[in-house]
């Protein structure tokens, strides 16, 4: 072989290589769990993963969707976690094992009646998560500083724990409804705002947004829109889902990580 020919030959393959390690997707290593349990305000057990932090840090709080549970977040707690978080995940009452209310046992359904709507009282379910943070946990979590991430119902509790809880400092809603299962997002948001908001939609869901943004007085530029992405956390099965997870983390790095805040 002539030497211009391994010449060529050897910088084809250089660049190639580089190429080909540059397309590499690093992904940060699972957080170790602590498997958590706390009592809300009327009794309901909930069951939750946290994720301590490395240094005192404001604190993600999930939300996962009707009939889901907590599991349904673990494609993005590496990347968030790894942006500074503390993490505390939760199983919604009547989900997963958040099951027992003293010594009845309660289970997720449509509500007929807003007396036996269970997500009418789910904001309690974080209030008792921050009390949990602040009694045991406050050296490692900046409980003056709760950021909430929801998914479908998990969004319509989001806003309404934001018209309830004074330490919540704003949240992204991942398809939120206008109206979920009884708990009025529209009315909610009017009193959310002027907290951060970031909604992130598919194509389907862009309406519901948009109607949430103007009666929230929020802007446009607060809408992440993927197409065909799915509902909730089915984003995360997407074909654009790390590009989701790493958009998503790089807002809440810069609204509630950045040395201004």
């Amino acid at each position: 072989m002539e030497r211009k020919q391994i010449i060529v030959y050897i910088l084809s393959f250089s660049l190639f290589f580089f190429i080909g390690c540059e397309k590499k997707e690093t992904i940060p290593p699972m957080p170790m769990p602590h498997h958590i349990t706390f009592d809300t305000s009327d009794a309901v057990t909930i069951y939750a993963n946290y994720y301590q932090p490395d240094k005192p840090a404001p604190v993600l709080i999930l939300l996962h969707m009707y009939g889901r549970t907590k599991e349904t977040w673990k494609p993005a707690i590496p990347y968030w976690h790894n942006k500074g978080f503390a993490i505390v995940n939760i199983d919604i009452r009547g989900h997963g094992d958040s099951i027992k209310q003293g010594n009845k046992t309660i289970r997720y359904s449509y509500p007929k009646k807003p007396e036996d709507n269970l997500f009418l009282q789910a904001w309690k379910d974080v209030q008792a998560a921050i009390g949990y943070l602040e009694k045991y946990k406050s050296k490692r979590c900046r409980t003056d500083k709760i950021i909430l991430v929801g998914a479908s119902i998990g969004c319509s509790i989001a806003l309404h724990c934001g018209t309830k809880l004074k330490n919540i400092k704003g949240a992204v809603l991942m398809s939120p409804g206008l109206n979920y299962l009884g708990v009025n997002s529209l009315e909610h948001i009017t009193k959310f705002y002027p907290k951060p908001l970031l909604f992130v939609s598919d194509e389907k869901e862009l309406s519901a947004c948009e109607r949430l943004i103007n009666a929230g007085g929020y802007s446009t530029e607060d809408l992440l829109f993927f197409p065909q992405a799915g509902h909730g956390t089915l984003m995360f099965e997407s074909k654009n889902s790390i590009k989701i997870i790493k958009k998503i983390g790089n807002w809440l790095e810069n609204n509630f990580i950045a040395e201004k805040n």
